[in-house]
């Protein structure tokens, strides 16, 4: 007994005491990475030359003064919003910088399985080199379609490739060459 206790006051004693020698490892100032919370502890491979480099500098960049223009904001000259609940919408508004929009929005086959949205619309604005440009669309169950003069169109379909379809269309399913069969 007498010798765990004195086992035990030994112990106790040496705890105590705390040596001021204690220095972090040489890779403490990059354990934690470069800054970026999701990247993996910086790991230095000996014969490469490390690419990031946290250290501190006397000499920074001098702050830059940023300055924001203050644009009055544009004022919505017409405005009309008209919902009657059924699923059919109107809506008009146009701006004091000519920005234009009107859309119409209807249901159709209400209340049955086939239940769709069908929207007509059109906007306009002001390019920056003072050309109106106009886009008509119809959003419907066959997707948003918009139209436009200024818009790009696909190339047409080659010859070879429209007779090809034509074919096809004409001789029908029975005439292909798997005939869905395995």
């Amino acid at each position: 007994m007498k010798l765990f206790l004195i086992a035990t006051l030994f112990g106790i004693a040496t705890a105590a005491k705390l040596n001021n020698i204690y220095l972090p490892p040489a890779s403490a100032r990059t354990a934690g990475g470069n800054g970026n919370f999701l990247s993996s502890p910086f790991q230095s491979l000996k014969g490469f030359p490390s690419l990031i480099r946290n250290q501190p500098s006397s000499v920074y960049g001098t702050p830059q003064l940023t300055y924001q223009t203050y644009q009055k904001p544009i004022q919505i000259t017409r405005y009309n919003n008209d919902n009657n609940g059924d699923g059919t919408y109107q809506f008009v508004y146009e701006t004091e910088n000519k920005i234009n929009h009107q859309e119409v929005g209807q249901l159709k086959n209400a209340g049955t399985n086939q239940e769709s949205s069908v929207v007509h619309g059109s906007y306009s604005y002001t390019a920056p080199n003072g050309q109106v440009l106009t886009v008509d669309y119809i959003a419907d169950e066959n997707g948003f379609r918009p139209s436009g003069a200024h818009l790009p169109t696909s190339p047409p379909i080659p010859e070879a490739i429209l007779k090809s379809i034509q074919q096809n269309a004409v001789a029908g399913p029975e005439s292909s060459y798997d005939n869905d069969q395995y």
